[in-house]
């Protein structure tokens, strides 16, 4: 089990003393400093630690209109927890709602619960449009839902005249989907969850502590049981803050420690009735930073912060609650971590909104070619996941079609196109030169780009069969009204560009050469930001005579094996450690389909040590468009990421990746974890922390040992591990103080004197620490 944080304002007021007795030499200054020890009383470990926060998240009614609601909720630590409900607005009224999840392309999985049999539902959050399917034959009813780890499908908990189905309900294109029969020690479950590599469940039982926590098999829906007594559960899911599984019974809330590999264990158990009385939990989630939410057929929604002690149960945690809605009406809450939640993500670029002022060409067309309007953004250093790209064009077409594409930059303007994706089209009601105003708005599901570099985004009009309407980008960055004249458009970044070949222009020029002045256009992005915690640098090159790497393949045969290197995270992080939220890897294998998991161990001074702290599956694999020779066979080299998997990591420890290709026991297939450029005898050595380790039969070593015992020489493997930013005061963005301050200079005044101490004092008593 994970070590609960040190206490932050402790270690802090420590930090600060000694730096006030290193800062102060008087005799005056160490009386005082002793004289705060001696007077102070510390207060108990849960009062150190927790954050507030505020979010919007979507729910379900199941009674009423607006079934499918959104609603800001505000929970703060100071002057006392306070939870608070702000703005709830109707997103949309599928016939029946229950259990809930987020596709990847951002709209809305509804199950429709005992009111609506034999639906799932697919709501557009733009403008509340609802498409139903069925989740298979037999009118089952879905309770509810679970997006699968690869997001290409959506599993439902349904049931049939009282038996247990599952359904897979594909979502490209969203269809019909197959519900089979559970068999096992379960027939009848509740939810099910993803983590460890494995499909989780719970089933409710017919009294307290008849409940029991489970695995299913996704291919043969066979049940297996971990764990009973539970407090008749009805939802679960994975916590990535502390690498649990939380149960959400109908008064309590259960932390579990069901790693493979060991025997599962209840860590902690939170009981909900001193919160709302007569409570009976209708579903539940977590945010991965330490708190619980909790729906109550009550109308009330509660909040369990365990941020500071890492144990949902602990005595000194702050539980709240609020009423959401009116008794009796309330149905599942959205998931806020792992597949199928609601991102939080900012704002990464503003291009500034339509200034109404003009517009470049910017469509499909096989009438008259195609045109390319093009503006560019800045991405910080760092990681960023893309959720969307919005922009602002004007149309006179019938037919609202459109798609956005991000290039990368090749000297200042547009070069390789790196993806394309559809968009969504919504009239704003306002109309420019008789034409209609439009807003284009594109998901962007399973994109990241690095950071520290500059990229070209361009929002693309798809022009009608008879080639007759017109389609333009709008301008921004024009001056203000009342501006003197003469005042220039603000430009953010470089010019934006436009191309036309079959108008002539055929390469990407100026869109001041192409008649609409030089200006930006109206378009904004939005996502999150990760810091990148561990580089251990790039893959070997292509063409370099002697690529190697080591083998990590899961198999039944002699190639079995698994390669791991190792990280670490820092102490003095601000919340204790580090949120997970991107991972990359570079491996070689001949196996098709290319899939596998990816795994974090502790760590035994140079060596991986026990059983897997966190594991998941590949969330995206990129060709890298060559081969290689490698053990003799020919293999493919390719980049492998994993998305958000949100596994926080408790700091000043070192810890161990592993990356390993799922084979199929083929008696040929080989997969490598691939090295990292350079070595030890290069000028440059190429070894980060300590050198890489492997196990398995493939390197005749069922324990872990260096990977020196394996190549003859040490070498560190390729690969990049991001965490979340930060924003200064929370949690979220990136954000930080571009100078370093003294620590002892509490007033932040550049002086240390007797000031400072009051100012400490006067934050420390506001559980600042």
């Amino acid at each position: 089990m994970p070590q609960p944080i040190a206490q932050p304002q402790k270690e802090a007021l420590a930090r600060w003393g000694a730096a006030m007795r290193c800062a102060w030499s008087s005799r005056v200054a160490a009386l005082l400093w002793a004289a705060l020890w001696a007077v102070l009383p510390l207060p108990p470990p849960a009062a150190f630690g927790q954050s507030g926060f505020e979010r919007e998240v979507l729910y379900t009614r199941v009674a009423g209109t607006g079934t499918l609601r959104a609603a800001t909720v505000k929970y703060e630590l100071s002057p006392a927890p306070t939870l608070t409900i702000g703005a709830v607005a109707s997103i949309g009224s599928p016939a029946g709602a229950d259990g809930l999840c987020m596709s990847p392309r951002g709209d809305v999985m509804v199950a429709g619960g005992a009111a609506a049999a034999n639906m799932v539902h697919r709501v557009n959050r733009a403008d509340g449009s609802v498409v139903t399917v069925s989740p298979g034959v037999g009118a089952p009813v879905a309770t509810q839902l679970a997006l699968d780890p690869a997001g290409d499908k959506v599993w439902a908990v349904c049931t049939v005249g009282g038996s247990g189905r599952i359904a897979r309900i594909p979502l490209s294109p969203f269809a019909q989907g197959v519900a089979s029969a559970i068999s096992g020690a379960d027939t009848v479950i509740a939810q099910v969850c993803f983590a460890h590599g494995r499909m989780y469940y719970v089933a409710t039982g017919t009294g307290q502590g008849s409940g029991w926590l489970g695995t299913i098999d996704p291919i043969t829906f066979t049940t297996t049981r971990l764990l009973g007594g539970l407090d008749r559960p009805i939802g679960v899911t994975f916590d990535p803050y502390t690498g649990h599984v939380v149960a959400f019974g109908r008064t309590s809330i259960t932390q579990i420690d069901a790693r493979p590999g060991m025997a599962a264990m209840v860590v902690s158990a939170a009981e909900l009735g001193d919160v709302v009385p007569s409570i009976e939990v209708r579903s539940g989630t977590v945010d991965g930073r330490g708190h619980a939410l909790a729906l109550s057929a009550t109308g009330h929604i509660v909040v369990v912060d365990y941020v500071a002690t890492r144990e949902v149960g602990h005595a000194g945690n702050p539980r709240v609650a609020a009423v959401l809605e009116s008794a009796e009406v309330l149905g599942s809450i959205v998931p806020l971590t792992g597949a199928g939640a609601l991102r939080e993500g900012g704002c990464l670029w503003d291009g500034g909104g339509f200034d109404g002022r003009d517009g470049l060409p910017s469509h499909n067309s096989w009438m008259t070619g195609d045109m390319r309007t093009a503006d560019d953004f800045y991405l910080c250093p760092g990681v960023h996941r893309i959720d969307s790209i919005e922009a602002t064009m004007f149309s006179d077409s019938l037919f609202l079609t459109a798609l956005v594409e991000v290039y990368a930059d090749c000297d200042g303007s547009p070069g390789a196109l790196l993806e394309s994706f559809s968009a969504n089209v919504s009239d704003t009601g306002s109309v420019f030169q008789n034409l209609r105003v439009l807003n284009v708005h594109a998901h962007t599901p399973g994109f990241w780009l690095r950071g520290g570099r500059s990229y070209w985004v361009s929002a693309v009009g798809i022009g009608s069969l008879d080639g007759s309407d017109n389609w333009y980008w709008g301008t921004s960055g024009g001056a203000a009204i009342g501006a003197p004249p003469g005042t220039p458009n603000t430009i953010r970044g470089r010019p934006s560009m436009f191309r036309a070949p079959a108008q002539g222009v055929a390469d990407w020029t100026p869109s001041d050469a192409a008649g609409c002045g030089c200006t930006d256009f109206a378009f904004r992005i939005r996502g999150e930001t990760c810091k990148v915690l561990h580089d251990n640098g790039p893959p070997q090159a292509a063409g370099d005579p002697v690529v190697t790497g080591a083998p990590s393949i899961i198999s039944t045969t002699g190639s079995d094996a698994r390669g791991a290197d190792n990280f670490r995270v820092p102490p003095c992080a601000e919340l204790g450690g580090e949120r997970v939220c991107f991972i990359e890897a570079t491996i070689y294998t001949n196996c098709m389909p290319v899939r596998g998991i990816v795994e974090i161990l502790a760590n035994d001074c140079a060596i991986p040590f026990g059983p897997t702290l966190f594991s998941g599956p590949f969330s995206k694999v990129i060709d890298l468009g060559y081969n290689l020779v490698l053990g003799g066979s020919s293999l493919r080299a390719y980049t492998v990421q994993v998305h958000d998997p949100g596994w926080f990591l408790p700091q000043g420890r070192n810890y161990w990746l592993s990356i390993a290709v799922q084979g199929s026991g083929g008696f040929s297939q080989r997969a490598y974890f691939g090295a990292n450029a350079g070595g030890c005898a290069a000028e440059a050595c190429a070894i980060r922390i300590s050198q890489s380790a492997v196990r398995g039969a493939a390197v005749s070593s069922p324990g872990w040992t260096l990977i020196e015992n394996y190549l003859q020489v040490p070498r560190d493997l390729s690969f990049v591990i991001a965490v979340a930013e930060r924003q200064v005061g929370g949690e979220g963005g990136s954000g930080g103080n571009a100078n370093p301050t003294c620590l002892a200079d509490a007033e932040l005044d550049g002086d240390v004197d007797v000031a400072d101490i009051f100012a400490f004092l006067s934050r420390w008593f506001q559980g600042c620490p």
